[in-house]
């Protein structure tokens, strides 16, 4: 597959470049064309004079903005890099042309003049991938096999316009979405072929940063299925755009976006500092199956001294219902895996089940051949591992280790019609978080068998409902309980789905129900449901004071 780039500059950005460097090893796939478009202040001029002196201060004001959260941020948290170097690409290109396009006066919309059009459509090309700005109208959208492919770095059903990945933390929404599409002469509307959502960050640079970092992948996954397949994946249907359009925010919404920026700065130091009020998860359980559960009515286990207690799974041997949680120390700042026996009014602590270096959570037990298993979180260690009980519940080892050098957290194991299941919420190495990316694996063995990676991986990019907090199962069914993602919190609400159809190629789920945090004062989110016949268990988030 022959393929073209628009860009501004000999220069990109490290996500772009990255993703040409890709696109340079893949056998079937060559970087045939660089456009580099010649653009002068003569634009700069022309969208000042449209837009005002008042739009001009806006621009230069948001540039301060930026530098600003972009400091913030890489306080807030370390995995963030800062980087505005630009890397150079002429060198990866068979042959490089120099287009000056006709702008109009609002100086945003570019047309290509006539004898460049002929120029580049002699050279056959199957796409253009767009890294440029401007927007593009006119025959060179005809210009290629499949058209221009680019990037929104939003919702195109919720967010129109730009700077890409502000107003989704301006406005405190719970997911930020990308959509790569085939460009047409609606700005912003063009023919959907990948969209997804992942979880909004607490501030602008952090958004823009994860958002870049995870749907790089859908690019590439695209460009892999062009190639094999010769032709363009089915579109996805659009739907009316109600929004306004977004552009850059006024002064008063930039000053108000950095008071909230100080202001959770500060109260985060308070909070912490004086106060010493952290957010604690806590567990609780009631003798019912799932679907008759009254969550009011559970039984709560006491936290420990400067720890909490999240992600319960419940599994029953010899008649005891036997409670596997994560136990976190405040103090060590990792969690490990304990264990309790739940009874009819109270549930008594058995000891520790698990203990690593390294931080566990998620301690999904089942078993299998009349053993018990264990696959808790390791994603600290960059590993998945399955631990076998050699005397239940207290003594385990480790058996296997599933998946090495990888970002997953959450799996959970089970048996669907003839095939058994791993699932697992996956995400690239520096990604700020691991909420969105569903993945499924396969095999006839959940022990000893290698692991087959489902066709359609990931099944679900969307923090909403991508990341696992739980099963059921009633008679018939297998139902999954996914996390719903809130801004600025790490889990707001569990969904439960049912699963309709599981194959090698497919998966279909209908939703059944949302478990909201209303089940107790206080209470500001949950985010795991699990149940064993006739036991249901479940966690909560609280803010408490922590005394060391």
């Amino acid at each position: 597959m022959k393929i073209g780039v628009i860009v501004d500059s000999k220069k990109v950005s490290k996500e772009n470049y990255e993703l040409l460097n890709w696109i340079q090893d893949q056998v079937d796939i060559e970087l045939s064309l660089l456009i580099i478009q010649n653009l002068d202040s003569s634009i700069t001029k022309a969208r000042i004079k449209n837009g005002g002196i008042k739009f001009f201060l806006r621009k230069i004001f948001f540039r301060f903005l930026s530098k600003i959260d972009s400091y913030l941020s890489s306080k807030l948290n370390k995995k963030f890099k800062y980087n505005e170097e630009d890397f150079c690409i002429k060198n990866k290109f068979q042959k490089i042309i120099f287009i000056k396009p006709k702008v109009s006066r609002s100086g945003y919309v570019f047309r290509y003049p006539k004898e460049e059009i002929k120029k580049i459509k002699e050279l056959d090309l199957d796409l253009l991938i767009r890294m440029g700005s401007g927007i593009l109208r006119g025959e060179i959208l005809n210009s290629s096999s499949f058209g221009i492919l680019s990037f929104h770095h939003a919702d195109n059903n919720l967010n129109r316009g730009g700077p890409e990945c502000f107003w989704e933390v301006f406005e405190k929404k719970d997911s930020t979405g990308f959509t790569i599409q085939i460009l047409t002469e609606e700005l912003d509307g063009g023919k959907v072929l990948k969209k997804g959502h992942f979880h909004t960050q607490t501030t602008y640079s952090l958004n823009k940063f994860n958002l870049y970092r995870n749907s790089y992948f859908y690019m590439q996954k695209l460009l892999s299925e062009i190639a094999k397949n010769n032709s363009l994946p089915e579109t996805i249907d659009s739907l009316p755009y109600s929004k306004r359009l977004y552009k850059v925010p006024s002064i008063k919404s930039q000053l108000g976006y950095l008071f909230y920026i100080f202001k959770y700065c500060l109260s985060k130091f308070y909070k912490r500092i004086i106060l010493r009020k952290y957010l604690r998860w806590g567990v609780s359980f009631t003798f019912s199956n799932w679907k008759n559960a009254v969550l009011h009515k559970s039984i709560s286990l006491k936290n420990p001294r400067n720890c909490f207690l999240a992600d319960p799974f419940v599994i029953e041997n010899h008649g005891r219902y036997f409670c596997f949680v994560e136990n976190y120390s405040f103090i060590q700042k990792k969690g490990n895996i304990t264990v309790y026996e739940l009874e009819n009014n109270k549930g008594k602590y058995l000891g520790e089940s698990i203990n690593e270096k390294f931080h566990l959570s998620y301690p999904f037990v089942f078993k299998y051949q009349e053993n018990f298993y264990m696959l808790p979180e390791s994603a600290q260690n960059k590993d998945l591992r399955l631990y076998k009980s050699e005397k239940f519940p207290l003594e385990w080892k480790l058996e296997r280790v599933l998946f090495v050098n990888v970002n997953v957290c959450d799996g959970t194991i089970f048996q669907y019609e003839e095939k058994w299941w791993l699932f697992l919420t996956k995400s690239c190495s520096d990604s700020l978080e691991t909420n969105s990316q569903l993945y499924a694996y396969f095999s006839d063995n959940p022990i000893n068998s290698e692991w087959i990676e489902h066709t359609k991986n990931p099944l679900i990019c969307d923090s909403s409902s991508g990341r696992l907090g739980g099963i059921l199962t009633d008679e018939n069914n297998i139902y999954l309980v996914f996390q719903k993602q809130g801004f600025n919190r790490y889990g707001k609400t569990s969904s439960i789905y049912k699963i309709n159809e599981l194959t090698e190629n497919n998966f279909e789920r209908e939703y059944i129900c949302e478990i909201t945090p209303d089940f107790s004062d206080h209470i500001i989110a949950t985010h795991h449901f699990n149940s064993y016949k006739n036991c249901t268990v479940f966690d909560y988030l609280k803010e408490e004071q922590i005394n060391s």
